[in-house]
């Protein structure tokens, strides 16, 4: 049992150093975002694809680890929790689970926030893109008329002219 545990907390670790990188690119993402880096942000792009692979695999390790402990502890896998686990150990082990436990919280309710962050910017800039090529496409036509209220309105009759001759 100890082993499996050693095990398990290694692999946690690990996963829990994986998303300490993932934020640190998410972050690279972000800025790269910002400055409207295309190079940098296929470079981010890719680095994120390898550890998001790197992650599904550790992930799918867990879940085997976990599987086999909830057998030895006779309990559901849905159930088996860092608390359970932390209740059902002691020494150096308890103290490492306890700081992947910290570092887990503290990581991944911040990489979700940066990754809904950079979606935001990504959905923001393509509709900037979107407005301007809706704006340049349409371009002045034949007839180009204003209203009362002030406004522009393109093909459409009635309304001043803004040409000098009628």
């Amino acid at each position: 049992m100890q082993h499996l545990l050693r095990q398990f907390t290694k692999t946690m670790g690990h996963e829990a150093d994986l998303y300490r990188a993932l934020l640190a690119e998410l972050v690279r993402e972000r800025h790269a975002l910002a400055a409207s880096d295309l190079a940098g942000i296929q470079a981010v792009v890719a680095t994120k694809k390898e550890l998001l692979n790197e992650i599904d695999g550790t992930e799918k390790k867990r879940l085997s680890l976990q599987r086999r402990l909830a057998a030895m502890l006779d309990c559901p896998v849905d159930e088996l929790s860092f608390g359970r686990l932390l209740d059902g150990v002691g020494g150096a082990l308890q103290g490492q689970l306890q700081t992947i436990r910290c570092a887990m919280e503290e990581v991944v309710p911040r990489v979700r926030h940066l990754q809904q962050h950079n979606r935001l910017l990504v959905k923001h800039g393509l509709k900037l893109v979107s407005n301007s090529l809706d704006f340049f496409s349409r371009g002045p036509s034949a007839c180009c008329v204003y209203r009362a209220s002030g406004r522009l309105h393109y093909g459409t009759h009635g309304g001043r002219l803004l040409r000098n001759s009628i």
